[in-house]
């Protein structure tokens, strides 16, 4: 009767057991399905900031100007600034609320962000949150692609979503991700929407002693390429401003910019790559709330400036 007795009581044990484990799981999964935020106040932050595990700190990863407001991604969430202060916090999944971004979306009329602990894009109007899974492609992701980092790009046009060596465009009849067509003549680098046209980045170097290929071909320099889809067919866009790698590329409306590993700044549009005249060297680049790229140079004397392209230059200042 004992050992019947014991029998039991392990029975229900495991039972309870299983049950737990699978109402975590659904605890786990309504997390994960869950678009709106928890608000913390700013006078809370702090409390926030000092739970971090000991082994990193806190940090910023980007910002974005959405809505008369100032959205910066981090560690512990995404943080909303309102009149030069912080407003509030947004909070998803407390043990691992790694967000990245923020990235404007089709004509600056959304904020997007990745949320790295549940792995989800997050679509914010202004009033709203929405959540949905990452585009996929067909063999999945790999610890490397991931690693790469993600990024949302949008225009007057449309939204797209770049990871490593793939790009989707967002279909809004279908309301879903549509893979884009990448020119076989290289390494996928990066994305440019422009208003007409969309050109994509390829990056060729050649290895010597492996299978030649449209990837690793001798007769091509070891330089990005860009190339634009017309009438069905890819055009190589021309190149006058000689070898690059991309390091930074942002699309206005007319046409796209580069900003190289070496400093350079360079000018993209469907007839010609071309050096942009520089007032030094190129440390940063980003795009207006208006559209127009901002660009800080470093010059000699450890002189930096600010200009709007295509205007004149607004700010100066020396750093010693």
């Amino acid at each position: 009767m004992r050992i019947i007795h014991n029998s039991r009581f392990l029975f229900i044990l495991i039972a309870l057991i299983f049950i737990a484990l699978i109402l975590c799981g659904c605890v786990d999964l309504i997390l994960s399905q869950s678009s709106t935020p928890r608000v913390v106040t700013p006078d809370k932050v702090p409390q926030v900031i000092s739970q971090i595990p000991s082994y990193t700190e806190f940090g910023y990863s980007g910002v974005s100007y959405f809505n008369n407001k100032l959205y910066v991604s981090s560690n512990i969430g995404l943080l909303e600034y309102e009149n030069k202060k912080l407003a509030r916090l947004y909070k998803w999944y407390d043990r691992d609320d790694v967000v990245l971004g923020p990235w404007l979306g089709k004509a600056g009329r959304s904020l997007f962000i990745h949320h790295n602990g549940l792995n989800r894009l997050i679509e914010y109007d202004g009033k709203t949150w929405q959540s949905s899974s990452l585009p996929q492609p067909r063999e999945g992701y790999s610890r490397g692609d991931m690693l790469a980092g993600i990024e949302i790009i949008g225009n007057n046009s449309g939204v797209w979503f770049q990871a490593s060596v793939y790009a989707w465009r967002f279909d809004e009849a279908s309301k879903s991700w549509i893979e884009e067509k990448v020119p076989n003549e290289g390494l996928f680098y990066g994305i440019l929407p422009l208003e007409k046209n969309t050109f994509f980045i390829m990056r060729h170097i050649y290895t010597e002693g492996t299978v030649e290929s449209p990837m690793n071909n001798p007769n091509k320099p070891n330089s990005d390429a860009i190339y634009f889809l017309q009438n069905g067919k890819w055009q190589e866009i021309k190149n006058q401003a000689g070898n690059f790698y991309k390091l930074n590329a942002i699309a206005t409306k007319d046409a796209g910019y580069i900003l190289t590993d070496e400093g350079a700044l360079l000018q993209v549009t469907s007839s010609e790559i071309v050096p942009i005249e520089s007032l030094g060297v190129c440390e940063v680049m980003t795009k207006t709330t208006s559209g127009n790229l901002l660009v800080s140079f470093r010059g000699k004397r450890n002189l930096r400036i600010l200009k709007w392209m295509g205007e004149k230059v607004f700010l100066s200042r020396s750093t010693k």
